[in-house]
């Protein structure tokens, strides 16, 4: 799998995980005390208020740029630059890849990247399980 590239973070697809997993969650947490939950009502007009909120902040979103190299990972954010090393990647399958990572400001990090058309999530420890990416260009 190809991954190397730049990214941005999507504030659609960012705004829709927030609002549905949160949903979600609480279906889950429900549903193994055996009570059933409705999808919440206004779930469009939820979403489409933190995709305002978002927007009121372009700026910072626009500042993220994430470069994926064969070797390094560089985060460009309007406060620095924040370089990983990687160590090793793992094609799990033709859309999961678990990378092991180096950084001076964070240590040793495993981001467990899963790929869905031209988005992809990270699972970490480093705050950027938070976002969903998109490829630029």
């Amino acid at each position: 799998m190809d991954i190397n590239g730049t990214y941005k973070i999507s504030i659609e697809m960012t705004a829709r995980k927030m609002v549905e997993g949160v949903a979600a969650t609480a279906q889950r947490l429900l549903g193994h005390m055996g009570v059933e939950m409705p999808e919440p009502p206004g779930m469009e007009e939820q979403i489409q208020s933190v995709i305002g909120n978002f927007r009121a902040n372009q700026e910072v979103f626009d500042s993220f740029e994430m470069t994926i190299a064969e070797e390094s990972i560089t985060v460009r954010t309007s406060e620095g630059v924040l370089v990983y090393d990687v160590q090793s990647r793992t094609d799990k399958d033709e859309n999961h890849v678990v990378l092991e990572l180096q950084a001076q400001e964070m240590g040793e990090l495993t981001w467990d990247v899963t790929f869905s058309g031209k988005y992809f999530l990270i699972d970490s420890v480093d705050g950027l399980s938070e976002y969903v990416f998109e490829r630029k260009g």
